[in-house]
């Protein structure tokens, strides 16, 4: 699972029909293969970020590749025996690993082809083999290698569906949702060392959505929990609201 989070610088609203620009500065990433289950990074160079990104993928796909092969060990072992032309799927089914993200196909793919996104899926293509790509507009809603297949949760599930209810929905009404951020005024890497104590209500006001991000009564309880889990600064929100 992937998920990436930017800052949003503004551009002056009289000079362009632009009015800001998301830059990825943190991706975090979790999975169930041993010794991957959880993984994040910080940087302001998003073309390192992405790079990192996959250094880490590449790690945990040859890790899952080699779990998968021993497990599918016995049914490999009697297609090489009857020489079965299925033999070649089953090892690509192994070692292709999913990596899901939710509206990544719109946003987040989107965000990271600027710095280096496609460059580093074709360093991975292994001889003269070509990106499987279905693209709908600006959707990247399947890349898949031989390798690994970037998804996106959100087509697969029914229109309108948001992340709170997909979680909810999956894993239980118990399980813990994303925790809140002050998108907006993320907008340089200096917000990131404000205290936490020092956070308004108006912070979490949404230009985009029209509204608060989170309601009244839930401010202290954010306050709360931040003061429990020992989150002082931005930078610490963050890297837990990411993980």
């Amino acid at each position: 699972v992937c998920d990436t989070h930017h800052t949003v610088e503004k551009f002056n609203e009289y000079e362009t029909f632009y009015i800001a620009e998301h830059i990825p500065t943190s991706i975090a990433m979790a999975s169930n293969i041993p010794g991957y289950e959880k993984w994040y990074s910080y940087s302001d160079n998003p073309v390192s970020l992405v790079s990192d990104m996959f250094e880490f993928i590449d790690a945990a796909c040859e890790k899952a590749g080699k779990l998968m092969l021993k497990k599918m060990s016995s049914l490999i072992d009697v297609l090489e025996y009857y020489k079965d032309k299925k033999l070649d799927k089953v090892i690509d089914y192994c070692t292709s690993v999913p990596i899901l993200g939710f509206n990544n196909a719109k946003y987040d793919n989107n965000v990271l082809t600027k710095y280096g996104f496609i460059p580093e899926i074709l360093k991975r293509c292994q001889d003269d083999e070509i990106p499987f790509v279905i693209k709908n507009g600006n959707q990247y809603k399947e890349i898949r290698i031989r390798k690994f297949v970037f998804l996106d949760a959100m087509l697969y599930v029914a229109p309108g569906t948001s992340l709170s209810k997909y979680i909810s929905t999956y894993l239980g009404s118990n399980a813990p949702n994303k925790f809140h951020f002050p998108y907006e005024r993320y907008s340089s890497s200096e917000f990131l060392l404000t205290l936490v104590k020092d956070l308004t209500y108006e912070d979490f006001y949404s230009n985009l959505k029209r509204e608060y991000t989170l309601k009244p009564n839930q401010f202290d309880e954010f306050q709360a929990i931040c003061k429990k889990e020992n989150i002082k600064t931005v930078r610490q929100l963050l890297q837990y609201y990411n993980e």
